[in-house]
């Protein structure tokens, strides 16, 4: 038997509502895509009505979706979480034209580049593009360094894929802060392990701090370790000072290193005939309790690089 045309239509009124009120109501789904603008459009600071527009894309810009609810998507633009309709954004594998720049980087891809590093802190919006400039490379660079790859400047298919991956890390701050405050032996106690990062080559080696009260001591952790370290010295060791970032304990310092080889040896499978010096803003030597003139100039360097 059919139902009542008034009832019907009243049950389709409830059924409409209910899905409604559903969809309101279901949880954002992670995406963390990136995305083309269809065509121009708004971002909204909420979804609903009385909501206020921070921010505007163009057709053809590029943005990274990171949930998507009904008809809303929630993205990210100059750092700051909005909302766009979903119907003017499409999603995109980042296909890119067969021209590179002088980098390596495909050029229709370099606006999407930049706007992530814009997100994550490495650069500022104002040089946000779409065209390969010392600021995007600086920005690559420094993103490298922190995200543990070996610091080129150029937007390599493994840098690209971390760069665009949510395990992507923000840019941290780098301590500039004396040998007594900057904490380092909370960080980085003996035996514990920490990251160099030579600033001239970009190169990376691990390290073990053995000891030291004025400045770090430390040793090669490996004797892959030792490689890169005499390659970094032209393959002979030596007393000059080299501009290098440290990182201990998830926090980044300014510092400078040598690469002489003295005082005990602790590991006999590094290749390495003992410790060397790495250097902090008013580190001192252990013998003289003087200050390194060279290590501080080269600390000054790494500091004025970040800022």
């Amino acid at each position: 038997m059919d139902c009542d045309p008034v009832y019907k239509g009243k049950k389709t009124f409830l059924s409409l509502f209910i899905i409604l009120m559903l969809l309101l109501w279901l949880p954002l789904t992670a995406t963390a895509a990136m995305y083309k603008v269809a065509k121009g459009c708004r971002i909204y600071t909420s979804v609903g009505k009385g909501s206020k527009v921070f921010a505007t894309l163009k057709k053809g810009d590029t943005i990274t979706v990171e949930a998507v609810k009904g008809k809303w998507a929630q993205v990210k633009k100059s750092g700051k979480t909005g909302y766009v309709q979903k119907v003017f954004l499409k999603k995109t594998r980042q296909k890119v034209a067969s021209k590179k720049s002088a980098s390596g980087t495909r050029r229709s891809s370099m606006r999407s580049i930049q706007n992530r590093l814009n997100e994550k802190g490495y650069l500022d919006a104002s040089a946000v593009t779409g065209k390969n400039n010392a600021s995007t490379m600086k920005a690559l660079r420094i993103f490298q360094m922190m995200n543990g790859l070996r610091a080129t400047g150029k937007a390599n298919s493994i840098t690209v894929r971390k760069l665009m991956s949510p395990s992507a890390k923000k840019r941290g701050r780098v301590n500039y802060d004396s040998w007594s405050k900057c904490g380092i032996s909370r960080h980085l106690k003996d035996g514990s392990c920490a990251t160099v990062v030579d600033m001239a080559t970009g190169r990376r080696f691990a390290i073990r701090r053995v000891g030291g009260s004025e400045h770090l001591d430390v040793e090669p952790k490996r004797a892959s370790d030792t490689a890169i370290l005499k390659k970094l010295y032209g393959g002979n060791w030596s007393w000059d000072s080299r501009a290098i970032l440290l990182i201990a304990g998830g926090r980044y310092y300014a510092a400078a290193m040598n690469s002489m080889p003295h005082g005990t040896q602790i590991s006999r499978s590094n290749n390495y005939p003992g410790h060397l010096c790495i250097h902090l803003k008013d580190s001192r030597t252990h013998g003289t309790n003087l200050t390194n003139t060279a290590h501080q100039a080269n600390i000054r360097k790494v500091i004025q690089y970040f800022t």
